[in-house]
């Protein structure tokens, strides 16, 4: 574009991606890995309405007492039922072990691929308020080449947290709450719940529901945690799990795809969703949802966060087809990351991007795309105003959002109206695209930007180009800014440009065009170049 700006040495976490690599490598376990047919543990599993879940229970009390191996599922389909486990009903019920299906360590559940190249090992599961698989004390184990089926319903209540969960498997927790480790009982609804566990492989998956409508989505294919659980001086777990990793896998007809926390040189590649649902009375899902793994005093009062560290996320997309969108969210949520890399993003999911970014540093976004042509302000008026790319600010007691970087953005919505707010200090946006109605949102009163910074110092925003989608300029119409920058923003240097649409006469002078900051004052050092160009 032509501005001046000013130089600054790159931050060191930009060259994580190399540097990283080669942390990333499992260490295998010791000898050959004996390989065993899930049919040895039962011969009626496989067949047509037969549960084997006692199957699986035998088959992993095996391989721990013989150190592991491959265990074998062959083509065909296989059921998984809890029959006597509660399910869709309030707590202040029990869950006996005997009810569980407890993975092994060095143990590789591995389906079978068809000619056309897709998993038909098909497990199929209906229950909602446990996991299927639990991988604990699991170093080294995982699953490979299935179709996992849920063909269940959509559960409204759920009766287990996860302090039930740790006491069924033999821990001792003191929390006194429904949930140490987890946000709420709904994330029991998993298909495979993972903690204090290292070096664990989810490849080459299908997930998807055999009934494609929102009332027969499932919550959570994978819910991944960290390790080292409190169990005398309050709640929570004590430290990240070691290089674990989810590669290569669809996941379809969910609404909260995958849900990570508390994790060390974690790597997520090469996932395709699409078919996402929501579900009432629960938090909005996502394709990823990174969070924190949180520690907390017998009060219950929060004593430490541990971030995710040295994470690698690449290649992920998400589809346009959607069966309900109230309570939705953006593909992704990245939350207590440090460290990280996330790159390669295509989303066209119509309710945004990345929503929220929080208590993140040293991140860098590279190379992600959202279109949406999906009128959803006309749709759900109440859930439109979400910027497709959204940061919250971090409360006093946890550490500030810093040094993320925005790498080749492009944000194309042409139904709705859309915006991005970014927040923390020394951020840096090189190449962002936004194209968009500058319109207001239902019930918006004041003038707003279609990109906001706030919160920030030192900023640095190079390159950003607001395209408004409009045919005829309305001098009578209110319009939103391509910029602002919120208090407290100091330090801030923007380039601005405007590309306005050929055809359309341009006014001289609107707040469509122009862009500018609340504290204008000297002392703030905030700087802003913009243009207009006509496309």
């Amino acid at each position: 574009m032509g501005f001046p700006i000013p130089v600054r040495l790159a931050p060191a976490f930009l060259l994580i991606a190399v540097a990283l690599c080669p942390m990333f490598g499992q260490p295998a376990p010791n000898g050959p890995q004996k390989n065993y047919n899930i049919q040895e543990f039962d011969k009626d599993c496989g067949q047509p309405g037969h549960n084997c879940q006692r199957a699986f229970q035998l088959a992993f009390q095996t391989l721990a007492r013989n150190g592991g191996g491959i265990l074998q599922v062959p083509a065909g389909r296989f059921p998984i039922s809890f029959p006597g486990v509660p399910e869709n009903t309030p707590g202040g019920v029990t869950l006996p072990p005997r009810n569980l299906i407890v993975v092994s360590p060095n143990t590789m559940i591995q389906g079978h691929v068809g000619a056309d190249g897709k998993p038909d090992s098909v497990i199929e599961w209906r229950n909602t308020s446990i996991p299927v698989f639990v991988f604990v004390k699991a170093n080294h184990s995982g699953m490979r080449n299935l179709h996992i089926q849920f063909t269940g319903t959509m559960a409204h209540a759920y009766p287990f947290g996860d302090i039930v969960l740790l006491k069924a498997l033999g821990y001792h927790p003191m929390f006194p709450h429904l949930n140490q480790m987890s946000g709420n009982n709904g994330e029991m609804f998993s298909f495979a719940y993972v903690f204090d566990s290292d070096y664990c492989t989810f490849d080459h998956l299908l997930f998807d529901s055999a009934t494609h409508d929102n009332e027969h989505t499932f919550s959570m294919a994978i819910n991944l945690k960290g390790k080292g659980v409190v169990e005398t001086t309050g709640g929570g777990l004590t430290q990240p799990a070691e290089s674990n990793r989810i590669t290569n896998v669809q996941v379809y007809d969910f609404y909260n795809g995958f849900l990570v926390a508390g994790q060390n040189h974690f790597l997520m590649q090469n996932i395709t969703a699409d078919r996402r649902g929501s579900a009432p009375n629960t938090a909005p899902g996502h394709v990823l949802y990174t969070t924190s793994t949180l520690q907390y005093d017998m009060a219950a009062h929060l004593v430490n966060s541990l971030f995710s560290t040295d994470t690698i996320i690449e290649n992920i997309t998400e589809g346009p087809d959607t069966y309900h969108d109230a309570s939705a969210g953006g593909t992704l949520a990245i939350k207590f990351l440090n460290r990280a890399v996330i790159s390669n993003v295509v989303s066209e999911h119509p309710d945004g991007l990345i929503q929220t970014i929080y208590v993140d540093q040293n991140v860098r976004f590279k190379d992600m795309r959202w279109t949406s042509h999906y009128p959803l302000c006309g749709k759900f008026p109440n859930a439109c105003a979400t910027p497709a790319i959204y940061s919250a600010g971090s409360p006093s007691n946890l550490p500030r959002t810093a040094n993320l970087t925005f790498d080749n953005i492009s944000i194309v919505s042409t139904a709705s109206p859309t915006t991005v707010l970014l927040i923390g200090d020394n951020l840096r946006v090189n190449n962002l695209q936004i194209t968009t109605p500058a319109d207001f949102f239902p019930g918006q009163k004041a003038t707003n930007a279609v990109l906001s910074v706030k919160d920030t110092n030192g900023a640095v925003i190079r390159d950003y180009v607001f395209t408004p989608v409009i045919d005829r300029y309305d001098p009578q119409k209110r319009y939103n800014s391509p910029f602002t920058g919120w208090n407290p923003s100091k330090n801030v240097s923007a380039q601005v440009t405007v590309k306005w649409p050929a055809g359309v006469p341009m006014p001289e002078k609107a707040a469509i065009l122009s862009g500018g900051y609340q504290d204008k004052s000297p002392e703030s050092n905030n700087t802003l170049q913009s243009a207009v160009i006509k496309r």
